[in-house]
């Protein structure tokens, strides 16, 4: 017993150690991931709803 819980102990830390890792270079490097199909704010046109045309 005492065994499988060191084991689990440290698979969970490498498990944690490799997340804190990528979370760092994430960060240094600034990987953002592409905005796609995001649109411009400004002079949008705003279409009218079958309700609006009934008010």
């Amino acid at each position: 017993m005492l065994k499988t819980l060191k084991k689990i102990n440290s698979v969970l830390r490498v498990v944690f150690i490799g997340f804190v890792v990528l979370y760092g270079i994430v960060k240094i490097f600034d990987v953002v991931p592409k905005e796609t199909g995001k649109k411009k704010k400004g002079n949008i046109e705003h279409s009218t709803s079958e309700f609006d045309e009934i008010w």
